[in-house]
Order: structure tokens, then sequence, then C-alpha cells
């Protein structure tokens, strides 16, 4: 009888353990899964953002697995009071890969070139906002009603387009307005994703900082970031 207690004693030990075990593992994955907040200053004006801005300049070092790239990749992003508009700044230290198209030009597929990407979602259900934006200055942007679900293509005129490009980078930068937007910023509780791709003879790059998932993934949701809204 008392062997019979024992035995029972290691066995319920030994299953303690091994769901304690498990539970550490859960807790883990969960805090490892949980993206840092991506903090997008609020300006009054422009003139206030030229001065603020270079110092909130985020890096983008890696690619989906992890790995660091060999490109010098960052980008901006800011809102803006008085203009009332969204601004959002990619440049990496690589030539471009694109076609000729004018700056401006609302067109799909860019992805299959060179191209920053910029993706909004809701923080209460499956909804989100796609960007497109090509060396060129041509764009794109599409609502999904949930996980790849393409609902509508979302045209829109931006503000303001500046697009550079040469042998050694390229760099975009894109000015739209806030009610443009598929959300409101100012009021909606959202995610980002920003990333990219770029190719090269022998590869190709998927550049996403926060990826979660074993293959490059930008509309997945577990890859975006909660915002935080830094007012001056």
């Amino acid at each position: 009888m008392r062997n019979f207690k024992k035995l029972l004693k290691i066995g319920f030990l030994r299953n303690f353990h091994h769901h304690l075990l498990r539970l550490y593992l859960i807790i883990g994955l969960v805090i490892e899964s949980q993206a840092q907040p991506i903090s997008i200053p609020f300006y009054q004006n422009t003139l206030e953002m030229d001065s603020l801005l270079p110092l909130n300049v985020l890096p983008l070092p890696y690619d989906y697995k992890g790995e660091k790239t060999p490109y010098k990749t960052t980008f901006k992003i800011a809102l803006l009071e008085e203009e009332q508009t969204l601004f959002f700044s990619f440049q990496t230290t690589k030539s471009p890969l694109c076609d000729t198209l004018i700056s401006g030009t609302f067109m799909q597929d860019l992805w299959k070139k060179d191209v920053a990407e910029l993706f909004i979602k809701s923080a209460d259900s499956q909804v989100y906002q796609e960007f497109n934006f090509s060396p060129t200055g041509a764009y794109w942007s599409a609502i999904f009603k949930e996980y790849r679900q393409l609902e509508k293509e979302w045209f829109f005129e931006p503000v303001n387009i500046v697009h550079l490009y040469d042998e050694t980078h390229w760099k975009i930068t894109f000015s739209i307005a806030l009610k443009d937007l598929y959300f409101d910023l100012l009021k909606d509780d959202v995610l980002i994703n920003v990333c990219a791709i770029l190719y090269t003879p022998s590869d190709t790059i998927y550049i996403d900082d926060h990826c979660k998932t074993p293959t490059p993934d930008f509309h997945h949701s577990q890859n975006f970031s909660p915002v935080q809204i830094l007012d001056k």
C-alpha cells in the first residue's frame, strides 16, 4: 500500500512537472508573438515634421526569416494635424528593379517588382487595408474583408508623391489625406505592418521585421504591430 501511494505521488509530480513545463512554453510563445508597438508621431504641420521626423527613422534590417539583409532599409511614418494627412516614406540602399511607370499611376501587381508595402488593420475585426508603393511613384490600395479576401480596390489621389532612385538606392514618399483612408487613425484602434519586396538577380528578399510566420506572409495578422500615436 505504501509503495502504491509512493508511485501515485511520483506519477502526480511527473504529470504536474510536465503540465507546468507546457504552460511555461505556451506563455513564452505568447510573449514572443507580441510585437512591439510602432510609434507614429503626430505633428502640427509639415514645418514641424521636417525638423523632428529625422529623429524618428525606423529601421527594417531583417527579412522574414530574421536574417539581416545586405541593404540599409528604413521608413518614416507620421500624422500631420493642419494638413490632415498621413505621411509615409520608405528608402533602401538597393538599386531599384521596376518598370517605367508614370508617377501617380494607380495599378495592380506592383509587388512583381521592387515595392514597399503598408498594411493598416482593425484591431477589432479582420478588415485591413493594403498599400503598395513603387520606386516610380506608382501606387495601389485595396480593402480586404478578412485574410486575403479582397473586397474592393481603394482608389484615392495622394496629396503628394516624391520618388527618387538611381543605381545605389531608391526612396518613395507619400502623403495621403486622412479622409482617404479606410480607417480613422485618430479614433480607430489599428495595427500596422510595414514591409517590402526587393528583387535581386539571384534572390527575392522579403523584408518583414516583425514576421512570426514560417513563410513570408505580409497579410497574416500575426505579423502586424500595435500602433501608438505620439502627441508631440
